[in-house]
């Protein structure tokens, strides 16, 4: 499982190259919300349960840097 949520976050974190390459707004606020909501769990103990409503980022940001990997390789872009 650690594993598994490893490599999506590093694919995530290449999606969020992706789109700051690309110059998309939506990077700044993914960023923001990777840097922002995690802060208060640098201090304070946290758990895995604090890190399900950004989870979804994560995901986003992998799907982004496989479609970006696909169309590089010569896939279709639908």
């Amino acid at each position: 499982k650690q594993l598994l949520l490893a490599f999506v976050t590093l694919c995530g974190l290449l999606g969020l190259v992706r789109l700051a390459r690309d110059r998309s707004p939506a990077a700044i606020l993914f960023a923001g919300t990777w840097i922002g909501y995690p802060l208060i769990y640098y201090l304070l103990e946290s758990e895995a349960r604090y890190h399900y409503p950004i989870d979804w980022t994560e995901f986003f940001l992998a799907a982004v840097a496989v479609r970006a990997w696909w169309v590089r390789r010569g896939g279709s872009t639908v």
